[in-house]
């Protein structure tokens, strides 16, 4: 996949803040397909924590990344991570016995980790569904805030 066919796929649903205008159009997209769930550390949301499960802002350096596997072993419980929301989308996913085919955009982070440019609450919830197969497009840009704020963490890593 092309920059521009993963834009023109996903741009209206990305709500980070990724400058597309700073990516080249060469950047590689590789496509990951998840055979299971045991690597769920690796994906990374768009939701930090403080220690006391408080919502909070992404530039806050006291704050830690929440993985989707925080929220599904449930070692970080998150006020804010609607999950009323999370809880219908898991219930359409459950329903019928037709299998519900998901792809999610990420940034491409040091050891082999994701970050979700958009479907945080999608992607929990396919983990709680169980719903497979699961398929990630990964935007392999550079590592630099300015092309998104969130990367500051990752930087010169």
């Amino acid at each position: 996949m092309k920059l521009e066919e993963f834009k023109k796929k996903y741009d209206s649903n990305i709500i980070v803040q990724l400058q597309w205008n700073l990516l080249n159009d060469d950047v590689e997209i590789e496509k990951i397909d998840l055979e299971g769930f045991e690597n769920l550390e690796r994906l990374c949301t768009a939701w930090y924590a403080p220690q006391d499960d408080e919502s909070t802002d992404y530039k806050d350096y006291k704050k830690v990344n929440i993985t989707v596997k925080d929220i599904v072993d449930g070692s970080r419980t998150i006020k804010f991570c609607h999950s009323d929301r999370i809880e219908k989308i898991k219930e359409k996913l459950n329903l019928g016995d037709c299998k519900i085919s998901l792809d999610f955009p990420v940034y491409g982070l040091p050891d082999e980790k994701y970050f979700l440019l958009d479907g945080n609450h999608r992607a929990v919830a396919a983990v709680l569904a169980k719903a497979q197969p699961v398929t990630l497009y990964v935007l392999k840009g550079p590592i630099l805030s300015c092309i998104l704020p969130d990367l500051w963490r990752w930087e010169g890593q």
